[in-house]
């Protein structure tokens, strides 16, 4: 399964490389991508506007390709973890990573290794994951009078950092967060920002979008969904059967479904992830598709092998859906787009507790996360992974008292049901 995954992951990306110089000329994409790496990145810029859709295409694709590469040197295996983590560097390569600012941060993580004497394919999920600080490394090297060589220690220091600090901060939510490394990076952010800020050095977020057009992007999206459930049942022709207990699954702790049901039941689980988010973005939320949204869409589709379902993502959604008819905030603002598909992180929440549990995680995580990212200044791309730690870090020993107590009550008044 690891050679198949693989060539799928590789061969994909290339043939995006590849439609990227059909549709555009080597000069244009060299400008793109010199644009895109020059850019300010702290929260939000849409790279589909600051270099163009094949620029964002380009950076993606790359991401992904050489991240693939990295997992096939390490010998790491190609796990629900391990996918995920290459899912999303190309989620987030349409905002925010970039081929060159990921990089100290995953030297980082490897000089850890070495220090460790842990091999780097234990740790090269996370070194991927932690690049969600990239604009951190985008902000030393281009926007500040720090020197090149203490800049990129700076952004070295991360990446080594990281390994322990969010084996640590683990024990916070449990496991009931999807997104350790958001959050644990949300807690090493708002440290060095706060060092930036006390010598007067004080980013600036951003609302960079692009104007797309969403029902022409809707349809594509449609088809691609559509031919991944197509390939899942090529691959397994028990994908749908398998699928009957996968969706029973919590999404917590033993979460790997990669592993446990094998390719083709991951890939039709991602595709009917990827439907349902797509169709909550633009039929629910009626948002806009753009760089981020559709980020955000894939960031749930690479963790649908690693505890995300239909039955425990929903109820995420409609607690942003039910927090915006009572908050003062929109529900098709990019930040509450982003509440509702990062925050599919608290999944394992409403998979372990029940549906009820997880919509009012969702709904007072909608609040979190406006809040959230100015610890950090937006300089963590993963910012609703932050939220998502606090609020489960809270909820979770709450739920664990709340949950039986109200059983009992339930069993008393109704000792039939």
């Amino acid at each position: 399964m690891n050679r198949r995954i693989s060539r799928l992951l590789l061969g994909s990306s290339f043939a995006l490389i590849i439609l990227c110089f059909l549709i555009s000329t080597p000069q244009n994409l060299l400008n793109s991508m010199q644009s895109i790496i020059s850019h300010k990145d702290m929260l939000i810029v849409d790279y589909f506007e600051v270099g163009g859709m094949a620029g964002g295409i380009l950076n993606a694709s790359l991401l992904i390709f050489f991240s693939t590469l990295l997992m096939n040197i390490t010998k790491a295996p190609f796990n629900g973890l391990n996918v995920a983590s290459i899912m999303l560097m190309g989620s987030f390569g349409l905002f925010g990573k970039n081929i060159f600012n990921v990089v100290p941060i995953i030297m980082g993580t490897y000089l850890y290794s070495l220090a460790s004497k842990t091999p780097f394919k234990d740790t090269v999920a996370i070194a991927l994951f932690a690049s969600c600080f990239a604009p951190f490394v985008t902000e030393l090297v281009f926007y500040t009078q720090i020197p090149l060589v203490i800049a990129l220690v700076l952004a070295m220091s991360v990446g080594f950092l990281i390994v322990p600090v969010s084996r640590h901060l683990y024990n916070v939510h449990e496991g009931f967060n999807l997104y350790n490394i958001g959050f644990s990076i949300g807690i090493l952010s708002t440290l060095y920002v706060s060092v930036m800020k006390s010598y007067s050095y004080v980013p600036q977020t951003q609302l960079i979008l692009k104007t797309m057009d969403t029902p022409k992007v809707f349809i594509m999206l449609l088809v691609f969904f559509i031919l991944m459930f197509a390939l899942g049942i090529y691959y397994d022709k028990q994908a749908l059967i398998k699928m009957k207990s996968l969706l029973k699954e919590s999404g917590y702790k033993d979460n790997d479904f990669l592993q446990k049901y094998g390719l083709g039941t991951t890939l039709v689980n991602m595709s009917i992830n990827g439907v349902l988010s797509l169709i909550y973005v633009v039929i629910f939320a009626k948002a806009p598709l753009n760089g981020p949204s559709i980020g955000g869409i894939f960031t749930v589709v690479g963790f649908s092998g690693l505890g995300k379902h239909a039955r425990n993502i929903i109820p995420i959604f409609l607690g942003v859906y039910l927090g915006s008819l009572t908050h003062f905030w929109n529900i098709y603002d990019t930040s509450i787009i982003f509440a509702a598909l990062f925050g599919t992180a608290l999944a394992p929440i409403a998979g372990h507790f029940g549906f009820f549990y997880g919509v009012i995680a969702s709904m007072i995580n909608a609040s979190v996360v406006l809040s959230s990212g100015s610890l950090h200044a937006g300089l963590n791309l993963y910012n609703t992974g932050f939220s998502v730690g606090i609020v489960s870090g809270v909820l979770v020993p709450l739920f664990k008292i709340v949950k039986p107590s109200v059983e009992r009550l339930r069993l008393k008044l109704f000792p039939n049901n």
